[in-house]
């Protein structure tokens, strides 16, 4: 999987592009940093029938399955997703991701499709 951050967009302070996001929580991807995200971008476009699942955790480690996620979104098959907040989803520890095929806390499974992600936050 490929993680870049780029601190130099002028709507975005931060903008954090996974290329594959998978089981295996890319932890603390904003080290030290609190703030607040205020887009998600979700790319699921492989073409396979099954929903995958996004998950944002307030943690530098989360324990993917274990840990309660802050955030689910399901990423729906064969499609770009657009997720936006006015106020935003306020991180206050550290920012982590990861995709599963479950929902909720649980699930440990890596996507049966690639999932791409780019979350936009301040």
């Amino acid at each position: 999987m490929a993680l870049t951050t780029n601190e130099n967009q002028s709507d975005f302070p931060s903008l954090i592009r996974q290329s594959d996001c998978n089981a295996t929580a890319d932890t603390d991807v904003l080290t030290g940093t609190t703030g607040r995200i205020y887009a998600i971008l979700l790319e699921n476009v492989t073409g396979s029938p099954a929903n995958e699942f996004f998950k944002i955790y307030d943690a530098k480690a989360p324990t993917v399955g274990t840990t309660d996620p802050i955030a689910v979104f399901r990423v729906r098959p064969s499609v770009n997703q657009l997720i936006t907040s006015k106020t935003g989803i306020k991180i206050n520890t550290a920012l982590s991701t990861a995709c599963v095929t479950t929902g909720g806390t649980a699930g440990t499974t890596d996507p049966t499709t690639t999932v791409k992600s780019t979350v936009m936050g301040s």
